[in-house]
């Protein structure tokens, strides 16, 4: 059995907290692997597509909260098969007024920011890194 913990709190001031447990059983042959994570993510939003100009940016903070879990199980030698379900929850918490943000339904926000960010679909794996370089 696997417990990792990843706390995470950046410059920014977001934080984020994970663990994905991973537990095998019945001599190795199933693995049942797990993901809870929360993250409440101050960030700024530049608006909806190529042609945005600089001054539309807007501050905005949005919550995650995640948990999923696999069952996965062996099928003959190394081939394996499985089964697993997510359920993901984000809010926004605070937005400029008046802004794309409040126009915005939380779950496409959500999405938007992580692909802003250069992350996966996966609402628990947003690059806390990542920014969007400055415009020249």
């Amino acid at each position: 059995m696997s417990l990792p913990l990843v706390l995470i709190y950046t410059t920014q001031k977001q934080a984020i907290v994970s663990s994905t447990p991973e537990l095998h059983f019945g001599g190795e042959a199933w693995t049942l692997r797990g993901m809870l994570a929360y993250q409440d993510l101050p960030t700024s939003l530049f608006g909806i597509g190529n042609d945005t100009p600089e001054d539309s940016e807007e501050e905005l903070t949005l919550e995650i909260a995640e948990l999923s879990g696999t069952l996965l199980g062996t099928i003959l030698g190394a081939v394996r098969a499985g089964v697993g379900a997510t359920v993901a929850k984000s809010t926004l918490l605070e937005a400029e007024g008046g802004g794309v943000a409040e126009q915005w339904d939380e779950r496409g926000l959500a999405s938007g920011i992580r692909q802003q960010r250069g992350g996966s679909r996966n609402p628990a794996s947003p690059d806390p890194f990542h920014q969007r370089p400055p415009r020249c």
